[in-house]
């Protein structure tokens, strides 16, 4: 029986996990979800993440004619997840991510504790303990984008989802 850890690292993906966690079941069919993210991303690079309430999360995101990188936090505010620039130099950044990887990883690290099966584990109890807000990025492919349509992109791509 492999740990946790070792479940995601060797035996699944974490779409696998996530597809589990929010099974169709429950009304989420990610396998109609990954149809749809095939076919925009011949046009478009998508990209799904998530959030976990219990130890934040960064992004670091590259801004066509723009020197330096930007970089974005997101934020629970009035129970709406909030993505806001944050003004962090590159080393704090990376101190930060560091920090957030190692407060996942206690997390982590104290659920599998004990070694659960895979096949029976409460999903429900795993999605409450890791506070998971699934995240959808979706970053044009070209280098000289126009960006003034990427609402409209994002608006698009969600709905079909």
């Amino acid at each position: 029986m492999l740990s946790g850890r070792e479940l995601l690292e060797y035996g699944y993906k974490g779409y696998v996990v996530t597809d589990l966690i929010f099974n169709k079941e429950k009304g989420n069919d990610f396998r109609g979800m990954e149809k749809i993210l095939d076919e925009y991303t011949k046009k478009y690079r998508i990209f799904v993440g998530a959030w976990i309430k219990n130890y934040g999360y960064l992004k670091s995101l590259y801004m066509l004619g723009e020197e330096e990188e930007v970089r974005y936090q997101y934020f629970k505010e009035n129970g709406e997840l909030v993505f806001k620039q944050v003004d962090l130099t590159y080393e704090e950044f990376w101190d930060k991510e560091k920090e957030n990887e190692k407060k996942f990883s206690e997390i982590y690290d104290e659920y599998f504790k004990e070694v659960r099966q895979f096949e029976t584990m409460n999903w429900d109890e795993y999605a409450e303990t890791f506070s998971y807000f699934p995240i959808l990025y979706v970053v044009l492919k070209c280098k000289e984008c126009d960006l003034s349509n990427k609402e409209e992109v994002e608006k698009e791509v969600y709905e079909k989802i």
